[in-house]
């Protein structure tokens, strides 16, 4: 099985990095590997980063211990203004929302593949 995983193994120790714990206890210095992983959900990588960086002074322990769910920490991140009314952490927050968004698995898709070809062989073509 590690043979087959080798890059989703890394890639998911990465996401590890988007947990509220490892934010607000600042478990990782920089997410760049993760955010030059998935390059196409954000167009500013320096910008998302430098947000990362500053969340963990937005939110504290209590956020933990609320239980809250990643995507509910992810929105509450997303809907944090400064006095203007602009997102403070837009950036970083579209990125991690449009992340979780993703299919972690093909097995659907394969599915509808697998299915087409029971009904369409060689022999019905």
């Amino acid at each position: 099985m590690r043979e087959r995983l080798p890059k989703s193994l890394k890639t998911l120790r990465l996401l590890e990095s988007l947990s509220p714990s490892s934010i607000i206890n600042g478990e990782y210095e920089s997410i760049v590997p993760l955010l030059q992983r998935f390059r196409t959900l954000t167009p500013d990588i320096n910008g998302a980063h430098e947000e990362y960086r500053m969340i963990s002074s937005f939110y504290t322990q209590e956020i933990i211990d609320k239980n809250i769910n990643v995507i509910q920490f992810w929105i509450k991140v997303h809907d944090n203004k400064d006095a203007v009314g602009n997102s403070r952490f837009e950036n970083i927050s579209k990125f991690a929302l449009n992340l979780f968004c993703l299919p972690f698995s093909k097995a659907s898709v394969e599915r509808v593949f697998l299915a087409i070809k029971k009904k369409k062989n060689r022999l019905r073509n």
